[in-house]
């Protein structure tokens, strides 16, 4: 599909009939009686699913599905990958100490979800501006996660890129 400059763009999945919206690693509702996340908020979350994969480019990842479960956006789900690589391990880092794990442990499908499905936590979301990829693919803006915060402590600031307290990686 072409935008208005004459740069194609990847195709989006939506679907009137399914009433969801994929846009990058978020799901949104587009059925105004369905929940939405908003950006700079605070929202306590289910960890509802749990699955490894890999990018396009081949990195391994694991995919995270997180449903709120209280306040104006019940029911409102959140996805957020998760890619194997020492250059994001803070992310990977700091999605454990809010579930107080220490390691992501074995990837096959069963243990992952053995060991994350129904734990709660609190997300922090933020608006990411749209971009245009290397490749020249366009990415409109979204909201996503922006911390992962222990939903019996107070919120944080989000543990930066140089922070591996340990110096092992949890994956």
């Amino acid at each position: 599909m072409k935008n208005f400059f004459g740069r194609t763009r990847e195709k989006k999945h939506f679907s009137l009939n399914q009433k969801s919206l994929q846009i990058g690693d978020t799901h949104m509702s587009t059925d105004s009686n369905k929940p939405s996340v908003e950006a700079n908020r605070t929202y306590l979350c289910t960890i509802d699913s749990v699955l490894p994969g890999q990018s396009k480019a081949g990195t391994n990842k694991v995919t995270f599905s997180f449903i709120v479960t209280a306040g104006d956006a019940k029911g409102a789900i959140l996805r957020e990958d998760f890619y194997l690589t020492t250059k994001s391990q803070w992310k990977i880092k700091n999605l454990l100490d809010a579930v107080g794990m220490k390691k992501l442990g074995d990837r096959d499908p069963a243990s992952l979800m053995n060991a994350f499905s129904g734990k709660q936590l609190l997300i922090r979301t933020k608006e990411e501006a749209a971009r245009t990829a290397d490749d020249g693919t366009e990415y409109d803006a979204r909201v996503r996660a922006g911390a992962f915060i222990n939903a019996g402590s107070q919120p944080e600031a989000p543990a930066s890129a140089s922070s591996n307290d340990d110096g092992n990686v949890p994956f």
